[in-house]
C-alpha cells in the first residue's frame, strides 16, 4: 500500500490515531456491566495524553511494531498539533 506519510501530514495521522485508540477502548469496555457515565470515565482515563504516553512507551519498548510501523508511529506521535 501507499506510505501513510505521503497521504497525511503528521498531525492528521496523530488525530486519526487518537480516534482509533478511543474506539478500541470503547469497544473493550462495552461488555462490562457499566452505565454510560462509567464507560466514558474509564475510556477518558485511558485515552488521556499521559495514559497514551505510557502505553506508547511500553509498545515501543516491547518491540511489538515492525520498523515501518514504528517509523509511522513515531512520526505521528512527535507531531505538534496547534
Amino acid at each position: 500500500g501507499r506510505d501513510p506519510k505521503s497521504m497525511y501530514n503528521a498531525a492528521t495521522l496523530a488525530y486519526l490515531g487518537d480516534a482509533v485508540w478511543e474506539l478500541f477502548l470503547r469497544r473493550s469496555h462495552v461488555g462490562q456491566p457499566l452505565n454510560l457515565a462509567n464507560y466514558r470515565m474509564k475510556v477518558q482515563r485511558q485515552a488521556c495524553a499521559e495514559a497514551q504516553a505510557k502505553f506508547a512507551k511500553n509498545l515501543l519498548k516491547g518491540k511489538r511494531l515492525n520498523k515501518i510501523e514504528e517509523s509511522i508511529f513515531k512520526w505521528g506521535k512527535n507531531s505538534r498539533i496547534t
